[in-house]
């Protein structure tokens, strides 16, 4: 099935290409974190795509003088064990600064810039820019600098009008994933299509399976309409996880043949975001044999 409108192709093409060749795309939440790789860095790029990831999710924020970085803004206690604000400091404030490991010792990483990440991102790879809404247009002016990896970059916005507009009002038409978390959200984006965005597909959150938006005759509507559909399998804590009981937690701890099959098979994704892409990628295996 030919995703996304006929005058992106070129644009879409390194993504296209990936959904011809598996059965689903594995997207690695924020790369792949563990021990002393720390998530939003180059590192953690490296890792996700060396064990079996198509796509990286990152988080972006932008410091007080307009500098873009890695790092999901209300971590900061957590990776640095320090209580501030990343966006009301200055680059140089922020970038000599060092993460604490996921075992709690201080290592040597330092804050990425998304300059330099994308300078480092292989050229057969793409990344999955989250959490940018705050500071679009001066996100976009960052990926412009890179002419030649355009087909790399995936844009995630909120279905919301502002973003929208900035996408529209922008040259190049970068890949773009609208997050859904209700139908009404589902129903605003569906009504929103335009030849001046590229959306290319709908990520689709539900805390509850039994929500309108995430039924199956909805997500093959979705898919008729020509745009690709990621689900969401991250378990955030011990109260959320962001598909229901289809969870990363329960694919992992009781059986991804069983989970992660029940996703395939009922919701049919052309994308799954997971913080466990090795087990992901095992599994996607066993369907290819």
């Amino acid at each position: 099935m030919l995703y996304g409108k006929q005058q992106f192709q070129k644009i879409n093409r390194l993504l296209l290409r990936q959904l011809q060749d598996e059965p689903f795309l594995i997207v690695a939440h924020r790369g792949f974190a563990h021990a002393n790789i720390i998530e939003n860095t180059v590192e953690s790029m490296r890792v996700a795509f060396k064990l079996g990831a198509d796509i990286v999710e990152t988080d972006t924020m932008m410091t007080k003088d307009g500098t873009i970085f890695l790092l999901h803004t209300g971590t900061e206690k957590r990776l640095f064990r320090q209580s501030f604000s990343p966006e009301a400091i200055t680059a140089k404030q922020f970038i000599n600064k060092h993460y604490y490991n996921n075992i709690g010792e201080l290592s040597s990483y330092q804050p990425v810039t998304l300059c330099n990440f994308i300078k480092q991102l292989p050229r057969n790879r793409m990344i999955h820019l989250d959490r940018g809404w705050s500071h679009l247009s001066e996100l976009l002016a960052v990926l412009d600098h890179f002419p030649n990896q355009q087909q790399q970059f995936v844009i995630k916005i909120k279905p919301k009008a502002e973003q929208i507009a900035t996408l529209r009002q922008h040259r190049i038409k970068y890949m773009t994933v609208v997050i859904v978390n209700h139908d009404s959200e589902l129903q605003y984006i569906l009504n929103h299509l335009t030849d001046e965005i590229n959306i290319i597909g709908i990520e689709l959150v539900a805390a509850n399976l039994s929500d309108s938006h995430v039924q199956l005759d909805v997500i093959k509507h979705i898919k008729a309409l020509g745009l690709t559909v990621m689900i969401n399998t991250l378990t955030l804590n011990t109260t959320t996880s962001l598909f229901g009981t289809l969870d990363d937690d329960n694919a992992i701890l009781a059986s991804p043949e069983n989970i992660w099959q029940e996703v395939m098979i009922n919701y049919q994704p052309n994308m799954i975001n997971t913080d466990w892409a090795p087990l992901l990628s095992q599994y996607r295996r066993q369907l290819e044999h």
